[in-house]
């Protein structure tokens, strides 16, 4: 992690990759602030199995957090880089990537539409409009239940 000016702190990968938090060190009195958004297990005596739970905070902070926001950026850039200019082709690479499986013909129409709809708003005023678009969708595609409750 790095600090910006503002304060907040920016995620760095590794150059093997992101690492998730489950090689972070903690000790057991400490309660691990990563966790407060997520329904943290109790530190004391050990948790030996958690509960499924899902709290509000849960979704404000994949929506709002910049590690996040990057992960998206970085997803989308797979994708183009995977399925070429065509909303079609990435909207179906997005699905295969995050959910396994191939979009619907609605969930295709929708993804393709709202492609669209975001790349012409931004287009006003944005040369990367298009990229913005796709990076905005694949931050939905992480914060969609599909995504996160995997059956």
């Amino acid at each position: 992690m790095t600090v910006r000016r503002d304060g907040l702190a920016t995620p760095q990968g590794t150059a093997r990759g992101w690492r998730r938090l489950i090689y972070v060190r903690q000790m057991r009195k400490q309660m691990p602030t990563h966790l407060e958004n997520f329904d943290f297990p109790q530190m004391s005596p050990n948790c030996l199995e958690r509960r499924h739970s899902t709290v509000a905070p849960q979704a404000l902070h994949l929506l709002n957090n910049g590690m996040v926001r990057t992960l998206a950026e970085h997803f989308a850039r797979r994708v183009r880089a995977e399925a070429g200019a065509d909303a079609g082709k990435q909207v179906e690479r997005a699905y295969l990537i995050a959910l396994g499986r191939p979009p619907v013909d609605e969930e295709k129409r929708i993804g393709v539409e709202a492609l669209a709809e975001l790349a012409e708003r931004w287009g006003k005023n944005d040369k990367d409009a298009k990229a913005k678009a796709l990076a905005s969708y694949c931050h939905v595609m992480l914060n969609s239940a599909a995504f996160l409750y995997v059956d």
